[in-house]
């Protein structure tokens, strides 16, 4: 006869705990959510344009109106066409908090109640970190963001973002 849980279980002088249970998962989510914060608050962004674009810096302001599609326009009279990473980027919820204050939900909203109206036009969406660079370096007049460490010399930093 072929032991059942149950009788390993005895054996072991296990207990079935619903409250112990219910601790044990509690701790594993929390450790888990830890992780994944640290990582998050690890990355350093940096704000690029193309190595020859004129701009040379930019403030916290003046990033929130350009996101935000109220101002497209920077102090050396330059219009910029902002990007951002896709959605399901880790980065592009970290930089939109960091920028804009808004979290997915409220991001998405936002663009939502925008492109109804007509008013303002979102930023554009690309998929990684190197079609960033990319599609920034062949244009003065783009403005992106990537995760420092995959910075090159293809473009310059206007903003470092902790």
């Amino acid at each position: 006869m072929e032991p059942d849980l149950r009788s390993i279980k005895k054996w072991l002088g296990l207990k079935f705990d619903p409250m112990r249970m219910s601790l044990l998962r509690l701790l594993c989510v929390t450790i888990l959510g830890c992780s994944f914060v640290s990582w998050s608050v690890q990355a350093e962004l940096a704000v690029i344009v193309a190595k020859d674009s004129p701009i040379q810096s930019l403030s916290y302001k003046q990033l929130n109106q350009i996101y935000l599609g109220t101002s497209r326009a920077v102090a050396q009279g330059i219009e910029v066409m902002p990007l951002v990473l896709s959605s399901t980027d880790p980065l592009h919820h970290e930089f939109n908090l960091k920028i804009t204050g808004k979290d997915p939900v409220e991001w998405r909203h936002y663009w939502s109640r925008w492109l109804f109206t007509g008013k303002r036009v979102p930023p554009g969406v690309v998929l990684t970190s190197g079609e960033m660079i990319a599609k920034v370096a062949e244009d003065p007049g783009v403005l992106g963001y990537v995760q420092a460490s995959d910075l090159t010399s293809e473009v310059k930093v206007v903003l470092h973002l902790q």
